[in-house]
C-alpha cells in the first residue's frame, strides 16, 4: 500500500500535513469521531503508522487502544526511536478544543517524533 501526504509544512523539525481517511484497510482503529471537513490526498495505512485518536471528550487512542499521559508519552518515544520513525496518524474529533490537539502534538515533538499528519473527512464540502 501507498501513503500519500497532502499540505504538509514543517514547523520547528515536526512535518505536519493534512492526509484524508477513505482508505482503511481493515477498521480495526475505528473510533467515533466527528472529524473536521477538508479534502486532500488519500490516506493509505501502513501497518507501521500510529493511529492516533482524539474524541470528544478528549480522550487519546493509540492504534485503537485508550492511553493515559503517561502512556501516551512512553509510547511515543519509544516510536521516535525507531528507524525510519513511523507516521503518526492523528484524527481529532471536530468538537474538541483545539489545545488539546496541540497538546498531544507537543508531546509527540518533545518525544522526538517527526513525520505527523492530520487526518479529516474525505467527503468535504468545497
Amino acid at each position: 500500500m501507498g501513503y500519500e501526504l497532502g499540505t504538509a509544512r514543517r514547523i520547528s523539525g515536526v512535518v505536519i500535513g493534512v492526509v484524508s481517511d477513505n482508505v482503511h484497510p481493515d477498521g480495526q482503529y475505528a473510533v467515533k469521531l466527528d472529524l473536521p471537513k477538508a479534502s486532500s490526498a488519500p490516506n493509505l495505512t501502513k501497518p507501521d503508522n500510529i493511529q492516533l485518536a482524539l474524541d470528544a471528550e478528549g480522550r487519546v487512542w493509540w492504534n485503537g487502544e485508550t492511553v493515559d499521559d503517561a502512556g501516551l508519552q512512553a509510547r511515543m518515544q519509544a516510536a521516535a526511536k525507531h528507524s525510519p520513525q513511523p507516521e503518526v496518524h492523528l484524527r481529532a474529533d471536530g468538537g474538541l478544543a483545539y489545545r488539546n490537539v496541540a497538546k498531544v502534538m507537543s508531546k509527540a515533538a518533545k518525544a522526538g517524533l517527526t513525520r505527523i499528519g492530520f487526518v479529516t473527512d474525505p467527503n468535504a464540502a468545497n
